[in-house]
């Protein structure tokens, strides 16, 4: 089989890393994050003023972090640490979507 013929196999299969791209702007609540940005969301705990709703804001991801799909302890501590390091009990990546509960 010739090298095109593999490479237009791997293309037709989806040729995917599982990395997400963080190209582009991408809605976050009321606002808008940026390239390299992910769009973090953080449940207000009990002890805030308004339990329940949700806060949204943007973060910048570190040169070199690998981004995909985690969840939790599976995430990488780059991402983890986008999450107020250390205190989250809960972290979870989907796509540019970054779930921080807990904290």
């Amino acid at each position: 089989m010739s090298r095109f013929a593999v490479l237009a196999a791997i293309a037709a299969c989806g040729g995917s890393t599982g990395r997400t791209g963080l190209d582009g702007r991408i809605a976050c609540g009321d606002k808008f994050c940026e390239t390299g940005q992910l769009c973090a969301t953080t449940e207000a705990g009990v002890d805030a003023a308004v339990p329940g709703q949700p806060i949204f804001y943007c973060v910048t991801v570190a040169d070199g972090c690998f981004v995909e799909d985690c969840l939790n302890s599976a995430c990488p501590v780059c991402i983890r640490d986008l999450c107020s390091p250390g205190t989250a009990y809960g972290v979870e990546l989907d796509g540019r979507n970054l779930t921080c509960a807990g904290v």
